[in-house]
């Protein structure tokens, strides 16, 4: 049986997310990303194994900065979680560029602006992924970054390829 092409789109970040989408649009899988680079070699494996390599892979671009909540004044990241994620970001894009198939970053803002999701709540990402993608598992509040990485996916499918 020949495997249906798909786009791969990540979060990245500690609880990020890997977010399958098959080329026609629809669910194909989402996975939690790893924390290490062990991690990340089994998961390639498994998604290689399970669904062929990508047609193409889109990481969301990540920068350290400025951060606020509704209601609160801005606050700059914080030199170890700015570490951290830059270790995680670079992760996923050596991941990433191992497919051996295209692959680009994509700024959070670029992606966003394309499902109206600029200056909205990670649960508004949530939803409209669940709209999008009915079959993904994404009922918990903290599935937020899962939607993310398939909205990401989404947005290469549509629009980076």
């Amino acid at each position: 049986m020949e495997q249906e092409a798909y786009v791969m789109g990540i979060d990245t970040g500690k609880t990020g997310a890997v977010g399958l989408v098959s080329e026609n649009g629809a669910f194909l899988a989402v996975f939690d990303v790893p924390l290490d680079e062990v991690g990340w070699i089994e998961l390639g494996n498994e998604i290689e194994a399970a669904y062929g390599r990508p047609k193409a892979v889109f990481v969301e671009q990540v920068n350290p900065g400025v951060f606020t909540k509704k209601g609160q004044k801005a606050r700059t990241q914080g030199v170890i979680s700015a570490f951290n994620m830059g270790g995680q970001y670079r992760m996923a894009c050596l991941w990433a560029a191992s497919f051996g198939v295209r692959w680009d970053t994509v700024p959070p803002g670029t992606w966003k602006k394309t499902f109206g999701l600029i200056k909205k709540e990670k649960e508004d990402s949530r939803q409209y992924a669940r709209r999008l993608f009915p079959d993904a598992p994404l009922e918990r509040k903290k599935d937020h970054n899962r939607a993310e990485g398939l909205l990401i996916g989404e947005w290469g499918r549509k629009y980076g390829l």
